[in-house]
């Protein structure tokens, strides 16, 4: 019964090229044949999982840096052909290890060279020979590591390649065989020759469909690979967003470009978002301001510094509550306040204002205030949009993810050309749009509808009076 060791195999080489078992010489080519059929398996572009060994790496504070040869150390063989995995035990909640090809750990990297040690999280083989990890380790960690051990040639004649016993004839006996009857050249060796090749070719492309290990991933999603802490916006922030849109967009956010193009993206949402004739809870205001005496005419944005808020984009009501019964100004166009008040300057009283317009960027009072007075106001911020990474998206927190991140996403997916880019994108919005239904329910105008009578007084004029008749119950 064969028996799978060294021996074995080239004994089946020999039987199987005709030679002879009782010559040195044809023994010695056999073993040789045999040696350089099983070194060729691990240059043939797979990973074997027969070839894979793990072992623990000791990753140091301070040295981002770890041979093959470490590695191997580690493994407790000689060599080491190529790295698969390679995890951090670090702390609780401590992210694995992930792999990123070079090109993307250089760019992930050169995002801020100078980032503090934390925990290592990304890591890359570097002049295939080392591996690379970032960020710097922060202390000593324990690396659990996956490679490929590189095969070594079989001496004894007990050895046994690292090979299931199932697979050792074809991967190994034949093209052994193949390559001692192409040594002898003539027209029938040749042809057996051909044969054995034939079998090796098939029993390789077998074995390749169940036999492999994969190789790391680098499929930058969020489930494989997330930037290190220290990179990743703050939540709520304008970087994070962007970060978030170019995961659900397929883009990598370490790429400056497909990021510019997801900050225009959120910018754009948010726009779209608070500038919709809604009456958002969450952009609403009061503050207090002051106006001087014979001074009617003011810059909304005089009024937005002193309420310290960048921009004010609509002034919802104004109120003098010095007074005990709090005067509500009325509000007027410009043009019925002009009217009122004549604007010839020729004599115009001065007083408490009791109306106010807004045209453009300014607010004028009538009548003009006879002294100092502070005044209380109800307004619509504008923040703009958001520049630095640092800057807070206006929406709520907990609807920004559920509408803004999808519906920005969806508009990166817009531009391109591909149709199944295209089809995610209408994916997304749609997504964004059943929350934006309830958002709109939650936070918008339709939240409570009320009807605000700033002027309890307004029908006093009409039959009945104040209280009763027309308006009032009477």
């Amino acid at each position: 019964m064969p028996a799978g060791d060294f021996k074995d195999l080239y004994t089946q080489a020999i039987n199987a090229s005709q030679r002879d078992p009782g010559s040195d010489y044809d023994v010695d080519r056999a073993k040789e044949a045999v040696n350089n059929a099983w070194l060729h398996l691990a240059q043939v572009g797979v990973q074997w999982q027969w070839l894979t060994i793990q072992g623990e790496l000791e990753v140091k504070e301070g040295k981002d840096t770890y041979s093959f040869t470490d590695i191997a150390l580690a493994c407790g063989v000689p060599y080491v052909t190529e790295v698969l995995q390679f995890s951090f035990n670090g702390p609780k909640g401590t992210p694995f290890g992930h792999y990123a090809s070079w090109e993307d750990f250089w760019a992930i990297k050169s995002l801020n060279p100078a980032l503090p040690p934390e925990t290592p999280h990304i890591w890359t083989v570097v002049g295939g020979d080392s591996v690379q990890v970032f960020p710097v380790p922060d202390q000593d960690y324990k690396a659990q590591v996956l490679a490929v051990r590189r095969p070594e040639n079989l001496v004894a004649s007990t050895d046994e390649p690292r090979l299931p016993f199932g697979w050792r004839y074809k991967l190994i006996v034949e093209p052994a065989a193949a390559m001692l009857l192409r040594q002898d050249g003539g027209e029938s060796s040749l042809a057996d020759a051909t044969a054995h090749e034939t079998e090796f070719k098939a029993g390789l492309q077998a074995a390749a469909e169940t036999q492999v290990q994969a190789g790391p991933s680098t499929h930058p999603t969020p489930s494989s690979l997330l930037l290190p802490k220290g990179l990743r916006g703050e939540s709520g922030t304008f970087l994070e967003l962007a970060q978030r849109v170019c995961y659900e967009a397929n883009m990598n956010p370490w790429d400056r470009y497909a990021l510019e193009r997801a900050k225009e993206a959120v910018n754009q949402v948010q726009r779209s978002i608070v500038d919709m004739d809604e009456d958002w809870d969450f952009l609403q205001r009061e503050g207090r301001f002051t106006v001087q005496a014979g001074k009617d005419l003011y810059r909304i944005q005089q009024i937005a510094e002193e309420l310290a808020v960048a921009r004010i984009r609509q002034i919802k009501g104004i109120v003098y509550d010095s007074l005990s019964n709090r005067l509500w100004l009325r509000s007027m166009s410009w043009d019925e306040l002009e009217r009122t008040a004549f604007s010839t300057r020729d004599g115009d009283y001065n007083g408490i204002p009791r109306a106010y317009a807004v045209w453009t960027d300014r607010i004028r009072f009538y009548p003009q205030p006879a002294t100092k007075q502070t005044y209380g106001i109800y307004y619509i911020v504008d923040a703009g949009d958001l520049v630095e990474d640092t800057d807070v998206c206006q929406l709520p927190p907990e609807w920004v993810h559920e509408v803004l991140v999808p519906l920005a996403a969806s508009r990166v997916l817009y531009q391109t050309d591909d149709q199944a880019e295209f089809q995610r994108g209408q994916v997304l919005e749609s997504v964004a749009k059943k929350a934006q239904e309830k958002f709109l329910a939650a936070r918008g105008s339709a939240k409570q509808p009320v009807i605000h009578q700033y002027e309890p007084l307004w029908s006093a004029d009409l039959p009945g009076g104040a209280g009763e008749g027309w308006y009032g119950g009477g």
